[in-house]
This record gives C-alpha cells, structure tokens and sequence, in this order.
C-alpha cells in the first residue's frame, strides 16, 4: 500500500516542536476535515515524501516523511518551516494515546517510559532516566508541565556534583578515569490506570501511584499512593477517598473497568461515568 493510500481515510495530530498547539484533523481524499468529518477550508497533498497542507488554497505546512511504525505515519515539518511534527494513524482513538505517547516518543523508543493505551495529555518531562523506567498505566490523564524524577543524586560521598555523568559525556576527566555511580536508583516510577496527575505535579524515584487516584496541581509526591485516594501539597498528603466506601473501592480495583476491551468500554460508557458507583460496582462485580 502507497503512503497516499495509508494518508487517506487517516486520522491527523500536528505538534508544534514546544508544545504549544496541538491540532486534531481528519484526512478526506484530497481534503481536510475535522474528526467529526465535517468540511474545512484545508486541503492536502502527498507527493515524493512531502506532506503539503494548504489553507484556502495557500500552502501553510510542508512535512517530511520520517518514520513509518506499525499503525502510525510520522512526518518532520522542513527546516525551513517553524518546527512541528505530524502523526498519521487509522483510528481515532489511537489519537488519544498519541496526544501523551507522541510527544514522549524519543523516551518510549529509548525504553524509559511506557505508556498505556488511551492515556492522555502533555508531555512528561523524566529526570535522570537511566536510572529508572516510568510506566503509566491505561486511561490515565496527565496535566502540563509534570515532572518525574527517576534517579536522585548521591548524598553519602564528599561531593553531590555529578562527576560521573559528566564524565560519561566526555566533558571532565580522562577517558581512563573511572568512578563510582553518582545518582541512586529506586526503582521504577509506576503511575496506575484511571488516574489523574494535576498541573506542575513532581513525582520523585521509585513513586507508586495506585489506579483511580488524583494527585492535585504542583504536588510534590514523595511516598506512595493508595488506589481512589486524592492527594496535595507538597509534600503530598492524603487529603481523602475518591470512593469513601472500602468495599466499593475494592469491588472497583476487581472490576478494573480499564483492562476491558475497548468495544466493551464504548457498550458501558454512560455506566463508567455514572455517580452511582454503588450500582455499577452490583452490575459489574461478578462479572469482569
């Protein structure tokens, strides 16, 4: 199958470089129209490698074709543009996870984070990556500018300076020198399915984070964190249930709605964002 062929039909995110706009769009045949298919006044061509869209007939973005994975296109806007990227995938819902794994993309190819499905939001910024993976789970919101530090620096030596890393660079020392570890590894970041991660949040080394927990804006987390709990402040203090009732909070753990089936989810949307938790949790306890 042609690029042009996989273009159309396609669902579309644009990305500017920074972070700073993010543009959702469907790909008719020859067309640009939004994900509910209604028309618009952009229009596109794909020709050698070169992705052109135009508003009005006016060329407005010029892509190159970069990376082809296995349900997605990804285009790098010319140098002689404002940089931006392009991801071209076949089902929407797969935007979804692109709005979080996309921007991250370098640091999932790379193996430092993993990403669930149809988990959403800004960019992550990792601290000190090598010395822990960060994995989020499924349906999972994450807000801008959150912070996940994966390694702390060494408190036990003469110096807290990162000699090491910077020797690895080849920036100080010889390359016969040989020193110790600098920075300490706690293990993994585990950030849990339904859970939601306020603005500015800062998560430190070895953090986990239990499934349907809200962890509030510019928290600093430096314990672990229950499954339904709301927490604040830095550093992050319980501040209450999410669901008060224990028994429907573990009845909700069992059921993990997230682990699903995604027909299943769409079936059951109205009753996943219900109130009545209790009825939900009599509907579905016996039957996940």
């Amino acid at each position: 199958m042609s690029i042009e062929s996989k273009l159309k039909n396609s669902f579309c995110s644009i990305e500017l470089k920074d972070g700073t706009q993010n543009m959702l769009f469907f790909l008719d045949d020859g067309n640009i129209n939004t994900l509910s298919n209604k028309k618009t006044n952009y229009s596109w061509v794909y020709k050698a490698d070169i992705l052109n869209i135009y508003e009005n007939l006016e060329l407005i973005f010029e892509f190159k074709l970069q990376e082809i994975g296995s349900f997605y296109l990804l285009f790098i806007q010319n140098q002689d543009y404002e940089g931006a990227n392009l991801l071209s995938v076949k089902k929407k819902l797969q935007l979804l996870r692109t709005l979080t794994s996309f921007t991250n993309r370098d640091d999932e190819r790379n193996g430092y984070l993993e990403v669930g499905e149809h988990t959403h939001g800004g960019k992550v910024e990792i601290i000190a990556k090598e010395h822990g993976k960060v994995i989020i789970g499924d349906y999972t919101g994450i807000g801008p500018d959150v912070v996940i530090v994966a390694g702390n620096h060494r408190t036990d030596l003469v110096t807290i300076y990162p000699f090491t890393s910077i020797l690895e660079l080849g920036l100080f020392g010889d390359d016969n020198t040989t020193l110790i570890n600098d920075h300490i590894s706690k293990g993994n970041v585990e950030i849990g399915n339904d859970v939601w991660l306020g603005h500015s949040v800062q998560i430190m080394p070895g953090i986990k984070i239990g499934d349907g927990a809200i962890v509030a804006a510019n928290a600093v987390v430096t314990k672990n964190i229950e499954p339904y709990t709301i927490v604040g402040g830095n550093p992050a203090k319980f501040i209450k249930y999410r669901v008060e009732d224990k028994f429907l909070r573990e009845a909700l753990l069992d059921i993990a709605w997230w682990n699903w089936p995604e027909d299943k989810v769409k079936e059951n949307l109205p009753k996943i964002m219900s109130s009545d938790i209790k009825s939900f949790v009599e509907e579905f306890k016996d039957r996940s």
